[in-house]
């Protein structure tokens, strides 16, 4: 069997993948910072170390087949506020993470962002598509996609959408989960331009599973939008995660459009096409509402919300 190694292991998309990995009795290689905890219960061979030793990169990945680089700093918020970190992760640590591997055949599936069009960029964007990003976090990640397709790896590079659902790891907190949080303890949701733009939604659930099945694929070098495809109003976030928190415990969150900003980049319409995604894969989003549901009750159950 092939040896799987993820970056970022210990994150919101790493740890899921891990667990939909277990369920397929697979047990692969999570790659941690020395200093980082281990808190799941997760079947998972744990390699810790310096990652800016490229000495211990290499010998880390020495016998590696696939690796997920989930690793980076993601968020338009976090990236802008510490850029210098921004780019010490997304991009020095892709760097140093390519020249460590050395077998030719490796296959890198590189977790991107559909941010790395950039909010000029037409909408549904399309894999095709020049990059124009204007931020931090789009930047950084369409640098480190040039790098690894300059790298001579087989790679295939995911444009990720908004991801949400229930997480173990660290930074899975998006407009979804801040959402129905809200909206499950009767609290307030304050919407930006009254929730006019867009945003393109897929469940943590559909992502694992997708990120699992790709790397069969025979196609190489790869980049591939992952998303539902279809756009949603933030005010229709908010009112579908009202409707799933009434019918599950009464509660509901006060919507207020008070809010006025003009920042074109933030607040720009943002939905991919993913035909390419469904012509490889046969893949079929899961309904956003039914998605919203399921996260609920793994709140609920967790006792999440006090």
């Amino acid at each position: 069997m092939e040896k799987i190694l993820i970056t970022g292991a210990n994150g919101y998309i790493g740890s899921r993948l891990i667990f939909y990995l277990n369920k397929k009795g697979i047990r692969p290689i999570a790659l941690i910072r020395e200093e980082s905890e281990w808190p799941f219960s997760l079947d998972a061979e744990i390699r810790r170390g310096d990652l800016e030793n490229g000495g211990f990169l290499s010998d880390a990945t020495a016998d590696a087949d696939i690796i997920f680089h989930l690793a980076g700093a993601k968020g338009y918020d976090r990236c802008m506020e510490d850029i210098s970190k921004t780019v010490n992760t997304n991009i020095a640590f892709t760097d140093r993470l390519i020249q460590a591997v050395r077998k030719e055949k490796i296959r890198i599936v590189f977790a991107s962002t559909y941010w790395a069009y950039g909010y000029n960029s037409p909408v549904p964007y399309r894999e095709e598509y020049p990059l124009m990003p204007t931020e931090p976090y789009g930047w950084s990640k369409a640098l480190a996609e040039k790098m690894i397709m300059a790298s001579g790896a087989n790679y295939i590079i995911v444009r990720l959408a908004n991801v949400f659902g229930f997480g173990m790891g660290k930074n899975y907190e998006e407009v979804t989960s801040l959402f129905l949080e809200r909206a499950l303890a009767g609290n307030i949701i304050s919407l930006v331009n009254g929730g006019e733009h867009c945003v393109d939604l897929i469940s943590i659930e559909d992502v694992t599973n997708l990120l699992a099945s790709i790397i069969k694929l025979k196609e190489e070098r790869l980049i591939l939008n992952v998303g539902s495809g279809v756009r949603t109003s933030v005010l229709q976030l908010a009112d579908n995660v009202n409707k799933v928190s009434r019918e599950l415990t009464g509660n509901e969150a006060e919507i207020r459009k008070g809010v006025r900003k003009t920042d074109d980049v933030l607040f720009s319409n943002r939905w991919m096409d993913i035909s390419r995604l469904m012509k490889l894969t046969g893949f079929k989003p899961a309904p956003v509402v039914s998605s919203i549901e399921q996260f609920a009750y793994n709140l609920l159950a967790k006792n999440t919300i006090t």
